[in-house]
């Protein structure tokens, strides 16, 4: 209805541009993801995420994006249309989050 994007049919999403990462705000429609709340919950002393509203013509710029879920945890997306994506930064959050997931799966299990 407003020309923004706020998530995929089975994950939030996450466009980066310039090295800031944007996220849809939970007020445009998106899901609350599990995976989404734990990522702003406990990787912002490492990143910084920017929730806004994302547009069709952000996706089509942007420089990375990925999407999140609690099955797949963090997917980076190689392509959309004729837009294709790096996974530079992406691939420093995956590796941020499964080492931060990791650490509070084996606290909890003590």
């Amino acid at each position: 209805q407003h020309g923004r994007i706020c998530d995929s049919t089975m994950a939030n999403i996450f466009i980066i541009k310039d090295g800031m990462i944007y996220i849809p705000p939970l007020a445009d429609g998106c899901v609350a993801g599990v995976t989404r709340q734990y990522i702003l919950q406990n990787l912002t002393a490492d990143f910084l995420f920017y929730e806004r509203s994302v547009t069709l013509q952000d996706l089509k710029q942007a420089d990375e994006v990925f999407l999140t879920n609690s099955i797949r945890g963090i997917q980076w997306v190689q392509k959309f249309n004729d837009s294709v994506y790096t996974n530079k930064l992406t691939s420093e959050i995956n590796d941020h989050f499964l080492l931060k997931y990791k650490k509070d799966l084996s606290i909890s299990e003590k």
